[in-house]
């Protein structure tokens, strides 16, 4: 199986943080489902089925999630479709509150998504009890900003 650099990197952070003690919960996005509105289309499943592949170990989908999640150190969950949530796009401060409960340490690492105000990129991570931005997301800054500080020549 060939992997991608995005999966190496997020394999290699999952996998160092559960070899540390840390219950990692995977959060994210699939599609454009009517918000609040889950429908079997949009489902990460198969992400899941996917992370579980390449971690050889079994990634559970935690359908409802957002009044808390058991999860033991070491054990790694994905959360199903943040876009099943009524006020994600809207960034409602209760949802991210909500989001933000459920974690000790906020790793945003989309790079795609980072410039969108809703409820699973800037308002959990305004509420986390700690956030910081992830490899992936820390490298695309680092080279926007030697793009834009540092080009090379010749620019057009």
């Amino acid at each position: 199986m060939t992997l991608c650099y995005l999966e190496l990197v997020m394999t290699s952070m999952i996998r160092g943080a559960i070899a540390a003690g840390a219950g990692v919960m995977g959060m994210s996005h699939l599609g454009r489902p009517v918000e609040g509105e889950p429908d079997e289309q949009y489902s990460l499943r198969p992400i899941a089925n996917h992370l579980a592949g390449l971690l050889d170990r079994e990634v559970p989908l935690i359908s409802d999630w957002i009044e808390g999640v058991d999860l033991l150190p070491g054990a790694i969950v994905l959360l199903e479709n943040v876009r099943f949530l009524s006020g994600e796009k809207a960034n409602d401060e209760a949802l991210a509150r909500k989001m933000a409960a459920l974690c000790d340490v906020f790793v945003m690492d989309a790079f795609g998504t980072a410039h969108r105000a809703q409820a699973s990129t800037c308002g959990v991570a305004q509420f986390a009890p700690q956030a910081c931005a992830g490899p992936l997301l820390a490298a695309e800054l680092d080279a926007l900003e030697q793009a834009m500080s540092r080009p090379r020549k010749p620019v057009v």
